[in-house]
């Protein structure tokens, strides 16, 4: 290639940083002049270079710090510079190009974000799963803090009293006032027939001291204004046996039905019973009993509420034959034991009687469970405030019946007369 250079070039080999690029250009000088020792000079050799590297030539590139290598293997001063054609992508030295190493640098750090990634979001995970658990805390304005799994309580929980379920709308409904009256006065009116229907008035041989313990195990002592003894006499009188006799009934299945009484005969829910008799009585001292009132009152209507087999028809409670009829017989029994002395000895009359005073018994039942699912209070009166005609005591042959609360659990400031006690005026007893 020497040979067919014009005249003053020559070939000179130029290497960029790292040698990864050879180029071989052809570079113009000038013929070495002969001094007379016969030696070229190398400073008319450096001049000619330096000039030539600064007329760029088409398609070259210029680096810094060449280091160049002529065609006799000498090698020019250090910091000239050289020109060559821009370079392109070729084969390293190792045999690798700089386009699949760049490409392993991209995999590799997208392989490290995605582990990455994947470390994160387990560990985040993990930090739900443990502040997921239900960890009350106190906070400063007295409520609980919950956790994400308590979401639905969080929700329920009120922040203040306008937030608050509304239970009262989800109650059992109230009957109206006069319709609870007209059921009171039709049973009223069948516990008169059937003392009239079963009882004879017939003298018996039996005294009051005999007659009296039946009726105090039925709590009649407690109900009524006359001690057992007093009542056992108004049943044995021939000439006031039925008004005795309809006390005797109306105050004992009334009070089985009747909330406050805690009757040992009673006919209301299971539950309700039980729970009634468990209770201890208002402390005589220190004890509120408008307090125990007002629990007693919300207790009841709740617990209706909770048994009811159908709550979204917030009717009221109505008894199970299952449950009730073996009660019913039992007070029956009870009663019998006072009411036996008075029923015919013919055996036809003494079924005919049991049998219709468990229907009476089952019926007024049907008036408990509804006064019980009621949200106003209710109670029964079984006493009279009625001193009666000259020479003659008045009896109560059915109870009365009052409003104690509104239907918002509101006390009135004294209880609402809705049915007053039915009443029979007998004549005094001689003494």
């Amino acid at each position: 290639m020497a040979a067919s250079l014009p005249s003053g070039y020559t070939l000179t080999t130029v290497t960029w940083d790292g040698g990864s690029t050879i180029q071989t250009v052809p570079i113009q000088t000038t013929p070495p002049a002969q001094n007379p020792a016969g030696s070229s000079s190398n400073a008319t050799s450096s001049g000619a270079l330096t000039a030539a590297s600064s007329t760029p030539i088409p398609g070259a590139s210029t680096t810094s710090n060449p280091t160049a290598v002529d065609d006799n293997g000498e090698t020019p001063g250090s910091g000239t510079p050289s020109a060559s054609p821009t370079s392109t992508n070729k084969p390293s030295s190792s045999g690798v190009s700089t386009g699949a190493i760049a490409g392993a640098s991209v995999g590799c750090l997208l392989a490290g974000l995605i582990i990455g990634g994947l470390i994160a979001f387990m560990l985040l995970g993990r930090k739900k799963r443990k502040s997921g658990r239900y960890s009350p805390q106190s906070s400063d304005t007295g409520h609980i803090i919950v956790g994400p799994e308590s979401k639905a309580l969080a929700s329920s929980a009120p922040a203040n009293h306008s937030d608050n379920i509304q239970i009262n709308h989800f109650l059992l409904d109230a009957t109206p006032d006069k319709e609870l009256a007209g059921e009171l006065q039709s049973l009223g009116e069948l516990i008169q027939q059937h003392v009239e229907n079963n009882y004879h008035s017939n003298p018996i041989q039996i005294d009051t001291h005999a007659l009296a313990p039946s009726l105090s195990n039925l709590g009649l002592g407690e109900l009524s204004k006359f001690s057992t003894e007093e009542i056992a006499s108004l049943c044995i009188d021939p000439k006031t046996r039925q008004a005795g006799l309809q006390h005797v009934v109306s105050l004992a299945v009334f009070g089985s039905i009747d909330f406050k009484a805690k009757s040992r005969y009673s006919m209301l829910p299971g539950p309700i019973a039980s729970f009634l008799q468990s209770i201890p009585p208002v402390e005589s001292r220190g004890g509120d009993k408008e307090a125990t009132t007002l629990a007693l009152s919300q207790w009841r209507s709740l617990s209706a509420f909770l048994l009811h087999p159908n709550r979204s028809q917030r009717i009221h409670l109505s008894p199970n034959e299952s449950e009730a009829s073996p009660k019913a017989q039992s007070l029956a029994t009870a009663l019998n034991a006072c009411l036996r002395h008075f029923v015919p000895a013919d055996q036809g009359n003494q079924r005919q009687q049991l049998d219709h005073l468990q229907a009476v018994i089952l019926e007024c039942t049907k008036l408990g469970y509804e006064i019980v699912s009621q949200p106003s209070d209710w109670r029964f009166t079984y006493k009279t405030e009625d001193a009666g005609a000259s020479g003659a005591r008045p009896v109560v042959v059915c109870p009365g019946l009052d409003k104690v609360t509104s239907k918002d659990g509101k006390m009135y400031n004294s209880p609402r007369r809705v049915v007053a006690p039915v009443v029979t005026q007998v004549p005094r007893r001689n003494r």
